[in-house]
């Protein structure tokens, strides 16, 4: 018992020594503090929201395995540990970018030296993907229905174009070139692109002309 209460003022003083008086930051007040540059990132639109919600759901699963640790203590073991509760490897690729992305805010603080999830080797955890099925025109017609509607020309304008839904939701009519036959639009991490056109995609657009 004597021991360990030595062990544990031993670690306390080297804390001490390193990080100051006020001792290390544990994973909640780094999560806090994470949190807080995120929204002024997405302010300057730096990141994007969907970015920051996905990231914020992945360490609120999180939670029960970083809450109980100091920053300083997640290392590649606390990590693993993830696998060992039978959660698939695609979820933990998503968990170690969004844990990396507060230990590198973490290093930023001057709180932590190194960024266990980055050095943590992906290369072990192979996703396995089912193939993708894509949706026959007997299959569309029966989802769109007989009557034209707004929701129809989406999926539409999705299949002739390959935007995506935020892509097609996003554009306002300013950032379409219907003579050129050609849409700029913010895709994924903010990056700008351009659409070609077709003559069908441009007859869909002027289905739905601005309000």
């Amino acid at each position: 018992m004597a021991e360990k209460r030595l062990k544990a003022r031993r670690e306390e003083i080297e804390n001490q020594a390193h990080y100051g008086i006020a001792g290390p930051m544990n994973w909640v007040q780094a999560f806090v503090s994470w949190t807080e540059a995120m929204e002024a990132d997405v302010r300057a639109k730096a990141i994007s929201p969907k970015t920051v919600l996905r990231y914020t759901v992945s360490l609120n699963e999180c939670r029960q395995c970083l809450d109980p640790f100091e920053v300083h203590q997640i290392d590649a073991e606390l990590v693993k540990g993830r696998k060992a509760q039978h959660v698939t490897n695609a979820t933990i690729r998503r968990d170690l970018t969004a844990i990396s992305s507060v230990l590198d805010h973490a290093i930023e603080e001057g709180w932590v030296d190194e960024n266990a999830a980055r050095a943590y080797p992906r290369k072990r955890l192979q996703e396995r993907r089912d193939p993708i099925e894509l949706p026959t025109q007997s299959d569309i017609d029966l989802t769109i229905g007989r009557q034209r509607t707004r929701f129809g020309d989406v999926m539409l304008l999705a299949r002739e174009t390959g935007m995506r839904e935020e892509e097609i939701a996003g554009p306002e009519h300013t950032m379409l070139d219907l003579a050129n036959r050609h849409a700029t639009v913010i895709g994924k991490r903010n990056r700008m692109r351009t659409v070609n056109l077709s003559a069908e995609a441009v007859a869909i657009i002027q289905r739905h002309p601005p309000a």
